[in-house]
């Protein structure tokens, strides 16, 4: 029994003696018998990788996770942008095409633009700025908080985390939206063409002890001005034409578009006069009463002022270059000087960005004549018509560009104070056709050519007192927004700006 007991005794001890050497072994590195390292221990190196591996899947993973934190801010800082950019360009529209100018509604539909934009997105806010009047600038900014749990991990770890604040990110964006503004680098968005009426009764009072021709210089400078900046590159092309009885052009406009020289040898009465031939009928006493007649022949002068087109292309933007009928009248005048004076005598003014030659233009009108209302409206398309643009009508920068051109609107601004009372005139600028109805159907064909073709078309009326010269202008604009009554100068130049503030296209310029 004693023997059977002390055996596994022993062995116990033995066993325990031996963990206690192991043990030692491990701590020290030396063996607890002979005092020295076990070679195969100094040689084993497996555990160094893993201790390495360890080290470095930390760092890994404190980098990847920030990785991922800032991207997300960036995503957020994205979405952000280009909501205020909705935003501020939505409030500027409002803005802009609001007789009132209502800067509360404005900046409430800015606000309501960025939230639903922002949905998804907590701790974003916007603030936004007072409106620019002068320069229609809208201005929004916005921020938000992005949480970032990997950074925040990161830093608790680290000394840094005393020091900085890794549990979110602020990111901050800004949008500036303006109408009036240009972008340099840009191109041109929109081709514009102003008919502007200096007949007769232009000279009339505006209603605030100006006349209607005074009224009208300032409200087209002012639009000019709103549409054309003084640096960079605008986004607007405007060209203007003048009209009254006649429209006035260039010697060489005059060439192509009638298809004549400036001077010819002609036979006509009413440029050379006539001789008397034989007698048509005699007096009581034998004397000749009515004289038949021939025209002299003598040196003609073309006319630099051109009338209304007749018969199929009255109604059409033809190019005169079609030939045949598609020329324009030409009217030859006895000597130069009647053959280059006009009414008006400023001449039409393709398309250009040049705001010193239009303004310089617009100073110079003055009131006389009748009211071709037709030929106006007629010339505001040529000019928009890319039918017109060949063979040297209109060339390089006045060359109106393709219809439905991606990024380009075209627009007709027709001004009138009246109906349009003449269809017709002679050399002399007095009117021959004064069938009003028919000019008035004539005009109304000539804008619903015009809106057919993708044309915007504004119409104006100064102090019209006539309901046909009304019915016209609104039958004439692309819709009821588009016609404008003003009853005197003031209103008259909010028209115009209204206009303008309604064509330019908005631009984010940050």
């Amino acid at each position: 029994m004693f023997h059977a007991v002390t055996q596994p005794l022993r062995a116990a001890q033995r066993f325990g003696r031996n963990s206690l050497e192991t043990a030692r072994t491990l701590i020290t590195g030396k063996s607890a018998v002979t005092g020295t390292a076990p070679q195969s221990f100094v040689r084993n190196e497996d555990g160094n990788i893993a201790i390495i591996f360890a080290l470095t899947a930390a760092v890994s993973c404190f980098m990847v996770g920030g990785a991922v934190d800032i991207g997300r801010a960036y995503s957020v800082r994205t979405k952000m942008q280009n909501a205020l950019d909705a935003a501020s360009l939505a409030a500027a529209s409002a803005y802009i095409n609001d007789p009132a100018h209502n800067e509360t509604n404005a900046l409430a539909i800015a606000t309501k633009f960025f939230n639903a934009s922002m949905t998804g997105v907590t701790g974003a806010t916007m603030t936004t700025s007072p409106i620019n009047a002068s320069t229609q600038t809208v201005r929004l900014t916005a921020q938000a908080s992005v949480q970032t749990p990997f950074l925040k991990a990161a830093s608790a770890v680290t000394l840094v985390a005393s020091t900085f604040d890794f549990s979110s990110i602020t990111m901050t964006a800004t949008s500036v939206t303006s109408a009036t503004q240009s972008q340099t680098g840009g191109s041109n968005d929109v081709e514009m063409v102003m008919m502007l009426d200096t007949t007769g009764s232009m000279g009339w009072d505006s209603g605030d002890g100006t006349s209607k021709i005074s009224a009208l210089r300032t409200a087209a400078t002012n639009f000019v001005n709103i549409l054309i900046p003084d640096a960079g590159v605008p986004h607007v092309k405007i060209g203007i034409v003048p009209f009254a009885p006649q429209v006035a052009v260039s010697d060489s406009l005059a060439q192509t578009l009638t298809g004549q020289p400036l001077t010819k040898t002609v036979t006509l009465a009413s440029t050379c006069g006539s001789y008397n031939t034989t007698c048509a009928a005699y007096r009581n006493n034998g004397s000749c009463r009515t004289w038949n007649t021939l025209p002299n022949t003598c040196t003609g002068y073309l006319s630099r002022c051109m009338i209304d087109r007749s018969g199929t292309e009255a109604q059409t933007e033809t190019s005169p270059l079609s030939g045949g009928t598609a020329f324009l009248p030409a009217q030859w005048a006895s000597d130069l000087a009647t053959a280059t004076t006009c009414t008006p005598s400023q001449q039409v003014m393709p398309l250009t960005t040049s705001k010193s030659t239009l303004t310089g233009m617009i100073s110079t009108l003055t009131a006389n004549g009748s009211t071709s209302g037709a030929l106006g409206t007629a010339w505001a398309w040529y000019m928009l018509s890319p039918t017109w643009n060949q063979n040297s009508i209109f060339t390089g920068s006045q060359a109106p560009v393709a219809y439905n051109t991606p990024k380009l609107k075209k627009i007709a601004v027709l001004m009138t104070d009246g109906e349009y009372n003449c269809a017709a005139s002679d050399v002399n600028g007095n009117c021959t056709n004064t069938d009003t109805a028919a000019n008035n159907l004539r005009a109304v064909a000539l804008c619903n050519g015009m809106k057919a073709k993708g044309i915007e078309v504004y119409t104006i009326g100064f102090k019209l007192d006539v309901q046909v010269a009304i019915d016209t202008l609104s039958s004439c604009a692309t819709d009821a927004d588009h016609f404008f009554q003003a009853t005197d100068a003031a209103a008259l130049d909010a028209a115009f700006k209204a206009i303008a503030y309604r064509s330019v296209p908005l631009h984010v310029m940050e």
